[in-house]
């Protein structure tokens, strides 16, 4: 897949079907992004997190926020917290 921007990524998790998120540190939205099939990292990109667990923290954050939706930076922001502390972000 080509590189976009983390962001870009991230608005567009709902049309992803699987795979495996990579990006260039330090991750925030404007970050180069790549979404690969399999697990092998990327050439200048961290493994960031695998596309399901990234639609899930989405969920989980609308869910504990009482069904809003995200916006693009939060929804960044919560991807981001969740790969780097391993636990979703709080309220």
């Amino acid at each position: 897949m080509r590189e976009r921007p983390l962001g870009e990524v991230v608005q567009g998790l709902g049309q992803l079907d699987g795979g495996v998120i990579y990006a260039s540190r330090p991750w925030r939205a404007d970050s180069v992004a790549e979404v690969h099939d399999d697990e092998q990292p990327a050439r200048h990109h961290e493994y960031l997190l695998e596309v399901d667990l990234a639609q899930e923290v989405l969920k989980v954050w609308s869910l504990w926020r009482d069904g809003r939706q995200p916006t693009a930076l939060e929804a960044v922001g919560a991807v981001i917290y969740y790969a780097e502390h391993d636990v979703h972000q709080p309220e």
